[in-house]
């Protein structure tokens, strides 16, 4: 894969969690890896976070 075509692929879960906590990557939640990222905001008792997930799964999944 192209270094271009590397820069545009989805970050992986634990790369959107990171950018999650720095108050990016919103755009990268989808109902294929808000559960995970879900049990890992919990897990990490980020309950800000977990609070937007949860808003989030119910208005989009």
């Amino acid at each position: 894969m192209s270094e271009q075509a590397q820069s545009k692929a989805k970050p992986s879960v634990e790369e959107i969690f990171h950018q999650l906590r720095c108050g990016r990557g919103h755009e990268f939640v989808d109902s294929s890896n808000i559960d995970e990222l879900l049990q890992m905001a919990d897990s990490s008792n980020d309950t800000v976070l977990a609070e937007e997930l949860r808003e989030f799964k119910s208005d989009n999944c």
